[in-house]
């Protein structure tokens, strides 16, 4: 699903931002991207949304190289990708029907479609019952939940999220990852950039560690054993 081969990103101020990456992640895999601030996680993400791009190096999302997107084509292949910040970014004045259908709507879903995709994606982060309710009223976690349905309405390919529980305490934060196992049972693949490595150490899943822009443990996990093996 995701592949960086040698991958470097160098800003204009001669800032490495990332230096030779290498990982894969593949098809219907989960895991967690961390390091210390700065140290290009969520420049990494953005290479995978073209968002940015890389100074040298390959990367393959969904087995296209990503330097042969060009133009438009840029929009229809973030439509493959559901994306969730720190920060939702949901409309205010709105309902939670509303912004849950806002990437539908941008894509020109048929109406009578974007009616039952939003609420199977709200049934899915158990807020089918606050689907006509104003974001306002809503608490963080469940305006945290919004955001992810939103993310999923689309049915996309890969999952990814730039810090999901930052801003949640613990127990929200546990209830999100959970959910985000769920998505990725259902055959999502699933990549999410956190610093809360007490949250997720618990979790069986593969830690992809970057430190100062270097991709320094891949957490490749054995087959037959439940420890990682870095």
């Amino acid at each position: 699903m995701i592949s960086f081969n040698y991958v470097t990103k160098t800003y204009g101020n001669g800032f490495p931002a990332l230096r030779q990456v290498n990982f894969e992640l593949g098809d219907g895999e989960m895991a967690f991207l961390t390091g210390h601030s700065g140290a290009g996680k969520s420049t990494l993400l953005k290479i995978i949304l073209l968002m940015e791009r890389c100074t040298s190096g390959q990367v393959i999302v969904n087995h296209m190289p990503l330097d042969k997107i060009k133009g438009r084509d840029v929009a229809y292949f973030r439509r493959t990708i559901g994306v969730i910040l720190q920060d939702p970014y949901l409309l205010p004045n709105s309902t939670v029907h509303q912004n849950v259908a806002l990437p539908l709507v941008f894509s020109g879903c048929r109406h009578q479609d974007i009616a039952s995709r939003v609420r199977a994606a709200l049934d899915k982060v158990g807020l089918l019952s606050k689907e006509k309710m104003p974001i306002e009223t809503l608490s963080q976690g469940e305006q945290e939940r919004v955001s992810i349905a939103r993310a999923i309405v689309h049915k996309p390919k890969l999952l990814l999220a730039d810090e999901p529980t930052g801003n949640l305490d613990p127990a929200l934060s546990t209830e999100i990852m959970h959910l985000f196992e769920q998505f990725n049972q259902m055959g999502v693949t699933v990549l999410i950039a956190t610093h809360d490595l007490g949250l997720i150490g618990h979790l069986r899943h593969r830690i992809l560690t970057l430190h100062q822009g270097r991709m320094v443990s891949t957490g490749v996990r054995m087959m037959a054993d439940e420890e990682l093996v870095v």
